[in-house]
């Protein structure tokens, strides 16, 4: 089973659950891919674990915080409507109805 894990900052020290989380599903044959909005500040990784899951961590947007790959996102988006349209747009769907009601949560 393939299993792609989204948040907002991954990984940081305070992050145990979610650590230990993946790493279970990990040992149980799980391909679980992780992936962040942000990448976190140098400070917040405290041990080996972080460090190696911020190299296995995708991350959507620079450290300046703009699109990492934009023309990759657009890609991305593009792949998954003409793959599976109906999924796409009830995907679509749910995340404007659970996002943020500011212009960031709209981006």
């Amino acid at each position: 089973m393939r299993i792609a894990y989204l948040t907002g900052t991954y990984p940081r020290a305070t992050d145990t659950f979610i650590q230990r989380e993946v790493a279970g599903l990990r040992s149980h044959g799980m391909d679980v891919h992780t992936f962040a909005v942000r990448r976190p500040e140098d400070k917040q990784i405290v041990g080996p674990e972080q460090a190696s899951e911020r190299k296995r961590t995708g991350y959507i947007l620079s450290e300046r915080g703009v699109p990492s790959n934009p023309l990759g996102l657009i890609q991305a988006h593009l792949s998954l409507l003409t793959g599976n349209p109906g999924r796409y747009l009830k995907a679509v769907s749910l995340a404007l109805k659970t996002r943020q009601p500011d212009i960031k949560g709209l981006i």
